[in-house]
């Protein structure tokens, strides 16, 4: 757990988190300075599939790549979150970690994707070395100065150092409960969320 805001980070939408849109999420914390703060949900698909949004590009989409919703800001603008080698002018989010509007980024999303459905199909184990390595993200959360740290502060949310492993390399329907577990959260016999130690004074 850390204690002060500090991208890239994750925030997970703690059982307190009263709106719709981020409940049960995992967020990738990008930026946050004195003006406000911007994040990416990771763990929740898209309910319109990659190959309906890039329709009109010269490419043959596999139906069964996924599109992702970063959050509810700006939902007609999408960027490419991803863990390889950034283009020219990829956005450097910090450990490993970029944010891309690149044309030979969105091939290598699509090369790469399409290659794992195609050994799948031929009946090899899906590989774990880079299960999401690309996330077509689709909109984004933003706070205005200070809201974050007020909703911090409310216990609304929890901070999470950056895990890679976490963002790359966990499946989306398992990494929320993956995180609270390891932060000390547990059921309780009427199968509501609990904490072992207190999780809503993160910031001095």
């Amino acid at each position: 757990m850390i204690t002060h805001i500090s991208a890239p980070c994750l925030l997970i939408g703690m059982p307190s988190m009263l709106d719709g849109n981020f409940i049960k999420t995992v967020l990738l914390l990008a930026e946050h300075n004195s003006e406000g703060a911007i994040g990416f949900i990771l763990n929740r698909p898209s309910t319109v599939p990659l190959k309906s949004m890039l329709s009109l590009i010269d490419r043959d989409v596999p139906s069964a790549i996924p599109a992702w919703y970063g959050g509810p800001v700006d939902t007609g603008t999408a960027i490419i979150l991803h863990s390889r080698k950034p283009a020219t002018n990829d956005t450097d989010v910090g450990q490993g970690v970029y944010l891309s509007t690149s044309g030979r980024v969105l091939d290598s999303l699509l090369d790469e994707s399409a290659a794992s459905l195609d050994e799948i199909a031929a009946g090899a184990a899906p590989s774990h070395n880079s299960l999401n390595p690309y996330r077509f993200l689709v909109g984004y959360a933003g706070w205005s100065k200070g809201q974050l740290d007020d909703e911090i502060r409310s216990g609304a949310w929890a901070l999470q150092p950056m895990d890679r492993v976490l963002v790359f390399n966990t499946p989306w329907a398992e990494m929320w409960t993956t995180v609270t577990t390891r932060m000390g959260l547990v059921r309780t016999a009427s199968n509501a969320i609990m904490p072992l130690v207190s999780t809503s004074a993160y910031l001095n």
